[in-house]
């Protein structure tokens, strides 16, 4: 009878140690700034483009929402941006005038393509139990919507070149699965890194929980 109170109070003991470790817990809000690589629409671009046009584009970057509706299961918001294109800077001989005549010219001007892409993610994570106040990891998968955005702009006047804007998508829903990290430096905030399919290959950044 005596062992068998002493295994229950060590089955007990060790059932609250790994309760008591959990970096996040139910009721938990996890709010993660990130910066992603690589940006495959720009490294596309830079290999393929002409001698004196730049290639531009930022991300993809974005925000990741979580909340922790259990000890391991937590509901996700994410939204994460892109932008490719391409620049070409010159200084034509003649350009036209308010009035349709064709002056010469002395300025430089600048030609820009972009392509900027966001996508809004509903999704879930699994938290693992690691029994460390700091460590979170976590994998998860998520789905939403997937909206492209074209445009092309000049500075200067009466350019063929003229300020356009579309917007379109092939494929109207995106995908992802993922697996990452948070290591918290006190209880509020800490630092993020995640791998993933279906956005960033890589993303990093800071995290902050409430």
């Amino acid at each position: 009878m005596k062992k068998n109170h002493i295994f229950t109070a060590l089955m007990v003991l060790f059932a609250a140690q790994l309760s008591f470790g959990q970096a996040v817990q139910k009721g938990n809000f996890i709010i993660d700034p990130y910066y992603g690589w690589p940006n495959l629409g720009k490294q596309f671009l830079s290999e393929t483009i002409a001698d004196g046009v730049t290639p531009r584009g930022i991300g993809p970057w974005g925000l990741r929402l979580e909340y922790l509706v259990g000890d391991r299961f937590g509901i996700t918001l994410d939204g994460i941006h892109n932008s490719a294109g391409a620049e070409y800077r010159e200084t034509p001989d003649f350009i036209t005038n308010d009035n349709g005549v064709s002056v010469p010219n002395n300025q430089e001007f600048t030609y820009r393509a972009m392509m900027n892409r966001l996508r809004i993610q509903l999704g879930f994570n699994y938290h693992f139990d690691f029994n460390d106040d700091n460590l979170d990891a976590y994998f998860g998968v998520a789905a939403g919507t997937n909206n492209r955005f074209w445009s092309v702009s000049t500075n200067e006047p009466n350019s063929n070149f003229a300020d356009e804007a579309t917007s379109g998508t092939l494929l109207p829903f995106s995908a992802r699965i993922r697996f990452g990290g948070r290591y918290y430096f006190n209880d509020v905030i800490g630092a993020n890194l995640e791998l993933g399919l279906g956005g960033p290959l890589i993303s990093a950044g800071l995290s902050f929980r409430f």
